[in-house]
């Protein structure tokens, strides 16, 4: 995979270092998933660290739900179900699959209406191998009914941008 553009100077920078450090949290490859039910799965992202080692990080779970852009389906990858930094930080990406047979992933991140604005787009385009199993602690109290609630935009995000 590769992450495309970012909307500030600052995630510029804080995502490039972190999706391409060799020490940590590694090079990011890509993620790869398994489907658990009819609409929802498990997944994680994979990284190169030290340029030898693979390795699995940042678990999700998967469901198939209303974009929050348009509201049209949508791959969406919930990271905030298990106890790692990316859950700490509400991330959620939302992926489509494109006419070329590439998908494309925004990412967005944060507790605020301001914060999930930001969207930071990546790119899947190849196959990076198969799921190898779960990963990762399932964090305490998780809801998703409440994570989703979170992350959607209010109605007074809309109208704050089209003003």
């Amino acid at each position: 995979g590769e992450m495309l553009s970012f909307p500030t100077l600052y995630t510029s920078i804080f995502w490039t270092i972190a999706s391409n450090n060799p020490v940590y949290p590694g090079v990011w490859q890509g993620k790869s998933f398994n489907q658990t039910g009819p609409n929802e799965g498990r997944g994680y992202n994979t990284v190169e660290r030290w340029f030898t080692q693979t390795i699995d990080i940042w678990p999700m779970v998967t469901r198939i739900g209303p974009s929050y852009f348009d509201g049209k389906p949508s791959f969406q990858l919930v990271y905030r179900a298990f106890d790692h930094y990316a859950g700490d930080i509400h991330m959620l990406d939302e992926v489509r699959r494109l006419p070329d047979g590439r998908y494309l992933g925004i990412g967005r991140t944060g507790t605020s209406t301001e914060e999930r604005r930001l969207a930071m787009p990546f790119l899947l385009s190849e196959r990076i191998g198969d799921y190898r199993q779960d990963i990762g602690t399932p964090r305490e109290g998780f809801d998703m009914a409440a994570e989703l609630e979170l992350l959607e935009f209010p109605p007074s995000a809309y109208r704050a941008t089209a003003q």
